[in-house]
């Protein structure tokens, strides 16, 4: 374990973590096979969805392609990464598409589908008789959604009375509330120079994601004024309000359940050879996405994910046919990790990984019904004891970024 956290750490700044990861000597038998990789995605770089009211910027003629949207350069990054996947899994899926080898499930926004499409293109190249034309090395490859309402995979948008509920009780809490006041020097510059009225860091997470994507397209765009903020502050604080989506066990089950249901159900398709099971599930999903199926495991850092950042689980056989999961986080196109899922070492028997995610896993009849109002309440005096850091905002701004 000390020897994992010592390499996330490492990992946080160094570019060369790949080399790292890859140099530590690892359990698994080089006999073991792959049958199987979940991939989960945050959309590539895009404009930004809000901002304060004092950015001059903020305006179409400085981002052409309208606001919330995929940029060229997210493009070329899930392009990239889809070079990058097929280098990884070659040996497991054919460079020939073909709908038993790869199932690809996108949110509905226009970003996280075109990032998917923008992935494809790099992944599966048209070879032999898929050359369709010439001149043109793209071929169409079908993603799959839901409208966001009826999205209960990834954005979960249902109503959950119960997850307000116990969100509001989180926000709330006298952890969060001193929180807010040691940074209150902060929200006041902030506010001063922004328009806005900052009272919580759940506005600092919107400022840094501002930031990031200005960073990201034109640093011109940066206001002189954010230079002298501290970045490190600004990545944790806006880590800290992606954690509090997921602050307890019961709002990670409300939160992420229903997706670790459908990974365990691809998994189990896999393993029992269920006709059509594909070997490869990509999902195109959001920040909040990826932080959310991260602490839910236990091993988020609490740095917000980076626009591509890719989750990997990875189902191995050995030789007497058991099976292991093996967590991979790649942050950015030079660092990949491999993490050490809850109580287990590299090396994770697939029902033992399920046996430890069983609490907050849970199908969506019945996260119907646990979402159900309730007067009961598990939170406590949680937050209170805890040291644990953690994020603030409204539920109705739970968004996805």
């Amino acid at each position: 374990m000390s020897i994992i956290i010592v390499l996330m750490i490492i990992c946080w700044n160094s570019v060369n973590c790949y080399n790292v990861i890859n140099s530590y000597p690892q359990s698994r038998n080089i006999d073991d096979k792959l049958v199987s990789v979940i991939a989960l995605t945050r959309h590539g770089d895009r404009s930004p969805s809000k901002s304060f009211p004092k950015d001059t910027f903020f305006n179409t003629s400085y981002w052409p392609m309208g606001f919330e949207q995929l940029t060229n350069q997210g493009k070329l990054r899930h392009y990239k990464l889809g070079q990058w996947l097929r280098s990884r899994y070659d040996s497991l899926i054919s460079t020939e598409y073909s709908p038993n080898d790869i199932y690809i499930y996108s949110t509905d926004t226009d970003r996280s589908l075109m990032s998917a499409a923008a992935n494809l293109a790099g992944l599966y190249p048209p070879v032999a008789n898929q050359i369709w034309n010439s001149d043109l090395k793209w071929q169409p490859i079908p993603i799959h959604s839901s409208a966001r309402k009826e999205d209960d995979i990834i954005t979960v948008k249902r109503k959950c009375p119960r997850y307000k509920k116990l969100y509001d009780e989180v926000v709330d809490s006298t952890y969060y509330k001193r929180l807010n006041e040691q940074y209150s020097h902060l929200f006041a510059y902030i506010s001063e120079h922004s328009g806005w009225k900052v009272k919580d860091i759940g506005k600092i997470k919107r400022l840094r994601s501002m930031l990031y994507c200005e960073e990201n397209y034109n640093i011109s765009y940066i206001p002189e004024w954010t230079k002298s903020l501290d970045k490190f502050t600004l990545d944790f604080l806006t880590g800290v309000a992606f954690q509090r989506y997921s602050r307890t066990v019961e709002l990670k089950r409300l939160r992420t359940g229903p997706f670790f249901y459908y990974i365990f159900s691809h998994f189990d398709r896999v393993i029992n050879s269920t006709e059509g099971a594909p070997k490869f599930l990509f999902i195109s999903g959001h920040d909040t996405s990826l932080a959310s199926a991260l602490d839910a495991m236990g091993v988020y850092d609490l740095y917000p994910p980076n626009f591509g950042a890719t989750l990997l689980w990875e189902l191995r056989r050995n030789e007497e046919g058991a099976h292991f999961v093996h967590l991979f986080y790649r942050k950015d196109e030079n660092i990949l990790i491999e993490l050490n899922i809850a109580e287990c070492m590299i090396d994770c028997p697939y029902e033992t990984f399920k046996s430890l995610m069983e609490p907050i896993t849970v199908d969506i009849s019945d996260w119907i019904l646990e979402c159900a109002e309730s007067e009961r309440s598990d939170f406590k005096n949680i937050i209170e004891n805890s040291t644990q850091e953690s994020s603030i905002s409204d539920q109705e701004n739970i968004g996805v970024n």
